[in-house]
């Protein structure tokens, strides 16, 4: 059976257009007649009976997966079903689109919220018990959430850590994609970890920022054949460069764990202006407007202090004749 645009598929949804494809899958854009809501549909459309099986048993099992997960900063499927041997995952819609659209356009303020969610994300992962390695972080599973949230979608490689070795089981082959994989997911027999996640993360934020991926299309591998990585050139804060730098590190050990990433964003968001708006706002002399919040209160009792002390000062020489 092959997809079609206007026509219903499962007795409910009604099928608007594709949103993408990618594998032997596609992903739709549907209403879901019943509840009048947009859905995304992610079908299996492989002619073949055998492929179309194998399919059906990955997407039961990554439904299966991530049934009991909750994280603001998920895209979780919602349902699983297979329709005249098509199966497929039910998906909540994300109307403005994944990261790949911002590539090389990301802005400052931009990339550290995106830091900001998708470490979230990963730190949840990671805190499970067994911890849960996402294995796909890139652009393109990163969607542009409601609220101007970032949400980690698409867990059909996720893979459950070893709690005995801090690694997950070693796949039969090295599965994933190249050019956002770490150096140690290609070595022979080598199971991903957290800090492949990490590495991932690191390698979708360089591209978000410089337009290319670190290596290009063939990742990690090239740390292990003496390849230099370029700085991140441009006006970027050597915070967010030193962060996404450490994130690509050779070494797994010189990664920032996820929690670290969250922190590190939170708080430099934190000392982000607000976004412009109509509102009348304080001039600040340019000295007082490189501080931020904490320092503004700071200086602000300092001057309160000096203030008192003048008082002070002049009543007890009022006083004195």
């Amino acid at each position: 059976m092959k997809l079609q645009e206007n026509t219903l598929f499962a007795g409910r949804y009604s099928l608007r257009h594709i949103l993408g494809k990618g594998g032997f899958s596609e992903v739709w854009l549907a209403d879901d007649l019943p509840t009048g809501l947009l859905i995304a549909i992610k079908a299996c459309v492989e002619s073949s009976a055998d492929e179309a099986a194998k399919r059906a048993k990955a997407f039961a099992a990554e439904y299966a997966l991530t049934f009991s997960l909750r994280h603001e900063n998920l895209l979780l499927p919602i349902f699983f079903e297979v329709y005249q041997d098509i199966p497929c995952l039910i998906m909540p819609y994300c109307e403005g689109g994944s990261a790949g659209r911002l590539v090389g356009k990301l802005s400052e303020q931009e990339a550290w919220k995106m830091m900001r969610d998708v470490a979230s994300a990963l730190d949840y992962l990671h805190s499970l018990e067994p911890p849960l390695v996402h294995c796909d972080v890139k652009p393109g599973n990163i969607l542009a959430g409601p609220g101007g949230s970032y949400l980690l979608a698409d867990f059909g490689i996720c893979r459950k850590m070893n709690p005995l070795t801090s690694a997950t089981e070693a796949p039969e082959r090295s599965v994933g994609t190249p050019a956002y994989m770490s150096p140690e997911r290609f070595v022979r027999g080598a199971a991903p970890a957290k800090a492949s996640d990490i590495f991932s993360l690191g390698a979708s934020m360089y591209e978000l920022l410089t337009g290319s991926a670190p290596f290009g299309d063939k990742g990690g591998i090239q740390l292990h054949k003496g390849a230099d990585l370029l700085l991140i050139e441009g006006d970027r804060s050597p915070a967010l460069k030193d962060l996404i730098m450490r994130c690509l590190s050779k070494d797994a050990c010189s990664r920032p764990s996820a929690a670290e990433i969250k922190s590190a964003a939170i708080a430099e968001l934190a000392d982000k202006p607000p976004a412009p708006t109509n509102k009348l706002r304080l001039h600040l002399p340019p000295i007082l407007a490189r501080l931020n919040n904490y320092q503004l209160m700071l200086a602000a009792w300092a001057i309160l202090a000096i203030a008192c002390l003048s008082i002070i000062a002049c009543i007890a020489l009022l006083s004195s004749r």
